[in-house]
């Protein structure tokens, strides 16, 4: 009797191993941008770059910073007390379609980077690029609705202000937007 189980024990864990593909290495060298959500995520797609930071090493120059600031508040400049303020629209860079491959790059390296900062805690379906503001220099400035899984944030209205310029924003979160750069 022990005999005829160990067989039927070998044969269904060879049945099992066999159906779960087990000496195919192809799930393991899956791409991450293949896999919903990443189990181990990882920046590898590219380096994130704070604007403020940027702008003050001259990555990106005013006119990028005005268009970014612009785009993030609607479509428009504001002033510290948010209200409109005339723009030369001829200085204003249309945004460009962001391909589907780079967005879920970007996605990818997002969830990972705030993985990294709040873990366990953010949601990768919430995780989704809520402004895009175009490319600058080779820098995706873009910002990512909150991701966190418990959204209890409450709605505060916060101004950040980077050289002439001030970004609004409606959230009382960090989640301000930022640069991404394909690694290369």
């Amino acid at each position: 009797m022990k005999l005829i189980n160990k067989n039927l024990l070998f044969f269904g864990m060879l049945i099992l191993l066999t159906s779960c593909g087990a000496g195919d290495n192809t799930l393991d060298n899956k791409d991450p941008i293949d896999q919903y959500p990443p189990e181990n995520p990882e920046i590898i797609y590219g380096t994130f770059y704070d604007v403020r930071e940027a702008y003050e090493d001259d990555i990106i120059s005013d006119q990028d910073l005005m268009n970014i600031a612009y785009w993030t508040n609607g479509g428009k400049l504001l002033n510290l007390d948010r209200k409109e303020i005339e723009v030369d629209e001829t200085k204003i860079y249309e945004v460009p379609d962001l391909l589907e491959e780079t967005e879920q790059k970007i996605r990818l390296d997002s969830y990972a980077y705030l993985n990294e900062k709040y873990p366990g805690h953010i949601n990768y379906n919430k995780c989704k690029i809520e402004i895009y503001c175009g490319i600058f220099n080779n820098y995706h400035a873009f910002k990512i609705q909150d991701c966190l899984k418990s959204s209890s944030s409450v709605a505060a209205e916060r101004t950040v202000q980077i050289g002439d310029y001030f970004f609004h924003y409606d959230s009382a979160g960090e989640n301000d937007v930022i640069l991404w750069k394909e690694n290369v």
